[in-house]
């Protein structure tokens, strides 16, 4: 049988003597854990012993046994009341109701009586346990799902707008998440390379303890959350609720950097695409459609580097350009070795580049075919048709 813990305050020998005997000699499920002569003595063994039942009388000289019994309701393991009185005071009786008393005894006190208060309380400790233990049960179960359950609302929260309304917050409240609706926000997408994952993994999937390292990054330059969404890609969504929106762009850089750096060490390639900056939480959707997108600039760019939206090329349009001419002059001359190195050193100088832009990349490349395209019917046939072909082969 399970043994609760009893605590007796009285300040009369006897009585307080009678009943630690009594609960000693009789099998009822509670084990005596203190017996106090007044009332601050039995505070303190409260906080001590941490009892179930508390069972005192009202007069006692240091302090009364209502005011016992109030402090005690006041500690972290607020014990049962069993109250007990020489008087047949209607005031004691009430005052002792309102502290939610189990009972309230008159001395001297009849054991049959206090047997069957002793096994109601039993009856309701053994109650709260179980129920207790069922609420042990189930916020282990959640514990054990909250990550789905997270994972799951921050990958349709990401292509969904959602309506700023109690639905969304109430979600929130449950997942015990914080997306506040006025922070600033930034999306980070990360894309790994799968057979690199495969390799390092001797073939298994190894998805946790790679969702782990990244967390571990995401710790170190800000707050937020990451999680998976699709095969082997990877999502950062980072923000800033103190409305710090070049503070929160320059740590996503340098959380980019590192994602790159970290799994390369691991023998792993990655492609990180970083959105501009979403100044609430309804344009979370739109920056992760654009990071989303950038990383799709991997096909043109190749992997392991940061691509982003939000930076200008600045002086670098000029090389461009005067590369882009280079390699027009070579295609008339059709000379192929002199051709290719022009060709050679266009994409040098996109490749100097560890963050650039999808848009970017794709307006370079629009420009330097536009060059070459243009030239073609000015061009004799022999040229022509040399031109086509080289052309073809660059393509």
């Amino acid at each position: 049988m399970r043994k609760y813990r009893l605590l007796v305050a009285d300040d009369e020998p006897a009585p307080r003597e009678g009943l630690a005997a009594f609960f000693r000699n009789t099998d009822c499920g509670f084990e005596v854990v203190g017996a106090a002569d007044g009332g601050l003595q039995a505070l303190a063994m409260a906080q001590e012993f941490q009892p179930d039942l508390l069972i005192t009388d009202i007069r006692m000289p240091d302090m009364d046994g209502l005011e016992l019994a109030r402090r005690c309701l006041e500690l972290p393991h607020a014990p049962k009341l069993l109250i007990m009185s020489s008087y047949d005071d209607a005031i004691y009786i009430k005052t002792a109701l309102r502290l939610k008393a189990v009972d309230y005894l008159f001395k001297p006190l009849d054991l049959s009586e206090l047997t069957t208060v002793i096994q109601q309380i039993r009856e309701q400790l053994d109650r709260t346990e179980e129920e207790q233990r069922q609420k042990d049960i189930q916020r282990e179960k959640l514990n054990h799902s909250i990550g789905w359950l997270r994972r799951h609302f921050l990958q349709e929260f990401v292509v969904e707008t959602y309506a700023e309304d109690d639905e969304v917050r109430e979600k929130l409240d449950f997942l015990n998440m914080k997306l506040p609706s006025e922070a600033k926000y930034c999306v980070v997408c990360v894309d790994v390379d799968a057979r690199d994952m495969q390799r390092e993994s001797g073939g298994q999937e190894d998805g946790l303890s790679l969702q782990g390292l990244l967390e571990d990054i995401l710790s170190v330059h800000g707050a937020g959350y990451v999680f998976d969404y699709e095969k082997n890609g990877y999502v950062f969504l980072m923000m800033d609720d103190e409305g710090d929106s070049e503070g929160l762009m320059d740590a996503a850089e340098k959380l980019c950097r590192e994602v790159i750096e970290t799994l390369s060490v691991g023998g792993i390639r990655a492609t990180v695409g970083l959105s501009g900056l979403a100044e609430s939480r309804g344009e979370i959707p739109a920056a992760f459609r654009l990071a989303k997108e950038n990383v799709k600039a991997r096909l043109i760019l190749g992997s392991s580097r940061v691509i982003t939206d939000y930076k200008t090329a600045g002086s670098e349009k000029v090389e461009l350009a005067a590369a882009a001419k280079a390699v027009k002059e070579n295609l008339v001359a059709s000379d192929c070795t002199v051709l290719e190195k022009a060709v050679n050193q266009y994409f040098d100088i996109l490749g100097r580049r560890k963050e650039i832009s999808l848009l970017y990349a794709i307006q370079c490349v629009s420009l330097l075919v536009g060059e070459t395209m243009d030239i073609l019917p000015s061009l004799s046939g022999k040229e022509k048709e040399g031109a086509v072909i080289q052309q073809e082969t660059y393509d």
